[in-house]
């Protein structure tokens, strides 16, 4: 059986645009900057759904989060398109941390509930700024 290289290519161009759709968690809302660079989200997980913000930066800038959350049952999870892997420290809320943004990076905040909050069924309420 022959296969053209146009369904060749194709087939390639759907499975970049998979790969670049996935780069973004799906039911992620996005966190619009203003030009001023401020934002703030607010809310409360549901139990076994982390929130889940992404930002992207168009231009190199340095700009800083604020997290606040209930200490118990709460977690917290830093990832830039920069970096592999987590890259979150906080530990204790509230939190402050400072990021210099490369040019088209995105960052991806997300809430959890922390193993006693998954066990008890208690969702996290939390609030992130941007600055």
């Amino acid at each position: 059986m022959r296969v053209s290289i146009l369904a060749l290519m194709s087939l390639a161009l759907i499975q970049a645009a998979d790969a670049r759709a996935s780069d973004t968690p799906s039911g992620a809302k996005e966190i619009v900057l203003s030009a001023e660079l401020a934002g703030e989200v607010s809310g409360t997980t549901v139990p076994e759904q982390p929130a889940t913000f992404f930002m992207h930066v168009p231009t190199r800038r340095d700009f800083s989060i604020r997290v606040a959350a209930d200490n118990g049952p709460c977690g917290f999870d830093i990832r830039r398109s920069s970096s592999s892997g987590f890259q979150s420290d906080v530990t204790r809320f509230p939190a402050s941390r400072k990021f210099t943004a490369q040019e088209g990076e995105t960052f991806i905040f997300s809430f959890f509930q922390t193993r006693t909050a998954f066990v008890e069924r208690k969702g996290c309420s939390f609030t992130l700024s941007v600055n």
